[in-house]
């Protein structure tokens, strides 16, 4: 008969024992801090993380009893500890940056540009922090390989590339990641985010939305011989994108998330007197697969709707669809057993956040069988400039850069730790 008083007791003693492991065995942080600046201050676009991948590569080696396969996927890197029998426990941290120009001022700012895949010359910036996700998943495989004796089984660590994109998980499990490694049992993931730097956070169900692109083109045409007499497909777009906002509000209406962007719009070209022809690219966020559908059938119906009504049929609209990220959705129990031992080891350091809009690839790791994971946010902001932004009052988004600011600048030191000590628990505990 299960007891619930000795299941508890027993979860106390194994945190205990993987508390005592962590204060043991806790490398010195220094190393991991210099190879964050070193990759930070030489950022790399996705599809080009070359020295980035060499850089991850060669600290495995220094880890050492890592098997390394590199080149997955484009520039991934595959680190794969085994040690014994027992569950196999994947970790993912993303190796691009963004063509962002950097101006936090931090003595190993970045000053990178390169050419990116249109062949545009861009400014290259680890805005997002997968800097910081490499140097917590490095400490953290130290940290596994110096306390080998005390837990059994196998750690995959996948650096991904093309994570903004984002296309690299795909194309890892495309270029054979299973079985160049072992299926995991479990995946974890964790994000630095703009809250407090030690923070860890953690909720169930849906952590992130899925996103999916709609690609419309409006092509005009007319008996008249004379384009400018045909009908403007500007106009028309123009007036479609109220009507799908305001479809959003009242025809879909509340309940789950979801959002509608249009993410661009072309059309004709500089010094044309008229186009006839005009592509726009909506991005839809849902988290319920019903109401994207929902969604992508009122927007097709609305834009044949006008185009008949307005235009008379005069202006024809094609649609492509193309997916772009699934949900992120956490394993309740999983994520239920790491917020109670979350809880416990960080105290006051530790919250359920609401669920965040960005999106991610990381869930397409687990290949066509899935496989259940963990995915959290680290609090990333210096506690004091945080603690200032709080006591200002309203958005804090006023007073502190976020992700995707060319002034976002984590406090490497306590969050690298924090992350360090979050995954190696998280480790631990699903071993």
């Amino acid at each position: 008969m299960d007891d619930p008083a000795a299941r508890t007791n027993s979860a106390f003693g194994k945190l205990e024992r993987i508390q005592q492991i962590l204060r043991e065995f806790q490398p010195d942080i220094g190393p991991f801090i210099e190879a964050y600046k070193d990759i930070h201050q030489h950022p790399e676009l996705s599809g080009f993380e070359s020295r980035t991948a060499e850089a991850v590569a060669g600290h495995l080696r220094d880890i050492g009893a890592v098997e390394i396969s590199t080149s997955v996927g484009g520039h991934g890197v595959v680190g794969i500890m085994r040690n014994g029998d027992g569950k196999t426990i994947l970790l993912r941290a993303e190796l691009d940056a963004l063509p962002i120009e950097e101006q936090t001022g931090l003595p190993y700012a970045s000053k990178a540009r390169m050419k990116d895949r249109e062949g545009r010359d861009q400014p290259v910036m680890h805005a997002c922090g997968h800097d910081v996700h490499i140097a917590c998943v490095l400490a953290t495989l130290q940290l596994l390989r110096s306390a080998a004796q005390h837990w059994s089984g196998t750690v995959v660590a996948v650096f991904q590339p093309d994570e903004e994109t984002p296309t690299g998980a795909q194309a890892m499990i495309d270029d054979g990641l299973y079985p160049l490694c072992p299926r995991p049992d479990i995946m974890l993931a964790q994000h630095v985010g703009m809250s407090k730097a030690g923070l860890v956070a953690v909720r169930t169900g849906p952590v992130l939305p899925a996103a999916d692109y709609l690609e419309i083109t409006l092509v005009s045409s007319g008996p008249g011989a004379n384009p400018p007499e045909r009908p403007d497909p500007v106009n028309l777009a123009a007036y479609l994108l109220t009507r799908f906002q305001a479809m959003m509000a009242t025809d879909i209406g509340s309940g789950t998330f979801s959002s509608l962007v249009c993410r661009d719009l072309h059309a004709g070209q500089r010094g044309d007197f008229f186009t006839n022809r005009l592509e726009m690219r909506l991005e839809i966020k849902t988290i319920e697969a019903s109401k994207r559908d929902r969604i992508f059938d009122a927007i097709k119906s609305i834009t044949r709707a006008e185009c008949d009504a307005i235009y008379a049929g005069l202006v024809r609209a094609s649609f492509q669809w193309t997916p772009r990220a699934p949900v992120t959705l956490n394993d309740t129990p999983l994520a239920e057993a790491l917020q109670d031992s979350f809880g416990r080891h960080f105290g006051d350091r530790f919250w359920v956040p609401p669920m965040d809009i960005p999106v991610e690839d990381f869930s397409l790791l687990s290949g066509p069988e899935p496989v259940p994971f963990v995915y959290w946010k680290l609090g990333s902001t210096e506690p004091d400039k945080w603690d200032k932004a709080v006591k200002k009052g309203g958005n804090i988004l006023e007073h502190l850069p976020s992700n995707h600011s060319p002034k976002f600048a984590p406090d490497a030191e306590l969050t690298i730790s924090t992350g360090m000590e979050a995954m190696s628990l998280a480790t631990l505990l699903f071993l």
